[in-house]
C-alpha cells in the first residue's frame, strides 16, 4: 500500500479523537492561567504517561488508569477504546515529541466545569509527519491529574 494512502486515516485520527471527547474539548476555553513549576512538571508526567500507554496500545489501561469521572461520565469504555484504538493505528510509531506549553484555568464556562484543568500542548512527529496534540487533565479530589480530553491534528507545513 502507498504511504500517502495512510494520510487521510491519520486525518480521520483526529476527527474520531475529537468526538471520543468533544465534550471534554471544551475545557480549552476556560480562564487561562501560567501553571507553577510543580504542577507543570506533574501535568507533564501524566500527559507523557498517557502518550506512551497511546503508543503501545495500552488503551484499556488509559481508560482504567487515567481516565477522569469527566471523561467517564461523557463516553462509555468501550467507545472511548475503539476510537482511540482506531486513530492511532493510522499513526504509526512516535519518533519524538516535546511539550511545546501547558496552560492552567479553574473553571470552563462552556462546560461549566470547575476545578482545577490543565491543557498540556506537545509537538509530536510520527513517521514524516508532524502533529500537535493537547491532552487536557483535570484534577480530581484525591488529588490526581487524569485525562479529560484528547485532541490532535497535523502540524501546519512551514
Amino acid at each position: 500500500m502507498n504511504p500517502a494512502d495512510f494520510r487521510p486515516a491519520r486525518r480521520r485520527f483526529l476527527v474520531r479523537t475529537l468526538r471520543a471527547a468533544s465534550v471534554a474539548a471544551a475545557l480549552f476555553g476556560g480562564i487561562v492561567a501560567t501553571a507553577h513549576a510543580d504542577d507543570r512538571d506533574e501535568a507533564t508526567a501524566v500527559a507523557n504517561d498517557i502518550l506512551g500507554m497511546l503508543d503501545t496500545q495500552e488503551f484499556e489501561r488509559v481508560w482504567e488508569t487515567h481516565a477522569s469521572a469527566f471523561l467517564k461520565g461523557r463516553l462509555d469504555r468501550d467507545s472511548f477504546i475503539a476510537s482511540v484504538a482506531i486513530g492511532r493505528a493510522s499513526l504509526g510509531k512516535r519518533m519524538s515529541s516535546s511539550v511545546t506549553g501547558i496552560d492552567r484555568s479553574e473553571k470552563d464556562a462552556d462546560t461549566g466545569y470547575e476545578g482545577v484543568i490543565y491543557k498540556v500542548r506537545i509537538a509530536s512527529t510520527y513517521g514524516q509527519d508532524r502533529y500537535l496534540e493537547q491532552i487536557v487533565l483535570v484534577r480530581e479530589a484525591d488529588g490526581r491529574l487524569r485525562l479529560a480530553g484528547l485532541w490532535g491534528r497535523l502540524a501546519p507545513q512551514p
